[in-house]
């Protein structure tokens, strides 16, 4: 059962991560970022597609609810980059690790 972290382990793997993200090019930021919104268009479609034949509103929303969190997962899963991940940074750079020097254009 050691992989629960507390709060202080979760806030220093966020400031980790958000090293990370500070130094991504921004080539590779934009790229990544596409790459998030083709996931989550995939997911919506895919959910929409599955529920389009079913009358039942509550089945409906079931199955869209069911569908649509595996564009977020793909997202994940692929290490695309989402703006809510990257307003993280925030963390790193109040931990002094970043500075909003370093999310120029590199």
């Amino acid at each position: 059962m050691d992989n629960f972290h507390g709060a202080a382990e979760g806030i220093e793997l966020n400031v980790k991560s958000a090293e990370v993200k500070a130094s991504l090019s921004l080539r590779r930021m934009i790229v990544l970022g596409i790459l998030a919104g083709g996931f989550i268009a995939l997911g919506g479609a895919a959910s929409s597609t599955a529920a389009f034949g079913v009358s039942d509103t509550g089945l409906q929303r079931l199955i869209t609810g069911v569908v649509f969190p595996v564009g977020l997962m793909m997202t994940v899963f692929g290490g695309a980059e989402l703006f809510t991940g990257n307003c993280l940074i925030e963390i790193a750079v109040l931990e002094k690790k970043s500075t909003s020097d370093s999310w120029s254009a590199t």
